[in-house]
């Protein structure tokens, strides 16, 4: 069971956390792997479940069922349309983290329970899971 849900802005991350917008140069694809990498750290540490938003075409890509869900919108409808849909058709949405700097989704989240992260503290989370879950697997290792 997990402790609270996780939903990302996938393309407000990718351009808003230093990390992301270096690994965009290289690649959009690129970017968004490392945002997966990022996102499966944080949601390991804290046990919650992980959906990635971005926009797109429609297409819906989930990683032989783990956590994170990869999810691109469909062509009538936005990223943010999408994570307001997800949200509101949830009985618990103090459960909810919402991660994008977007300030009208913030305000929607916020205006109906939910909570909010920005996307450069949840990149700076993200990183300290990461290191976190390295420090136990080296003691781990060495006992």
């Amino acid at each position: 069971m997990y402790s609270c849900l996780v939903l990302i802005d996938g393309y407000n991350l990718v351009h808003k956390i230093p990390a992301l917008i270096k690994a965009c140069r290289r690649s959009i694809d690129h970017a968004r792997d490392a945002l997966l990498a990022m996102s499966e750290a944080y949601c390991d540490y804290y046990h919650a479940e992980c959906v990635i938003v971005y926009d797109g075409n429609g297409r819906r890509r989930e990683l032989d069922g783990k956590n994170p869900i990869v999810v691109f919108s469909q062509a009538d409808e936005t990223a943010d349309s999408v994570i307001e849909s997800i949200i509101y058709k949830l009985d618990n949405k103090r459960k909810v983290i919402v991660v994008t700097d977007d300030r009208q989704i913030r305000n929607f989240v916020t205006g109906i329970g939910a909570f909010t992260m920005s996307a450069v503290c949840f990149g700076d989370e993200a990183r300290n899971c990461a290191d976190a879950i390295r420090r136990r697997i080296d003691e781990r290792s060495y006992s």
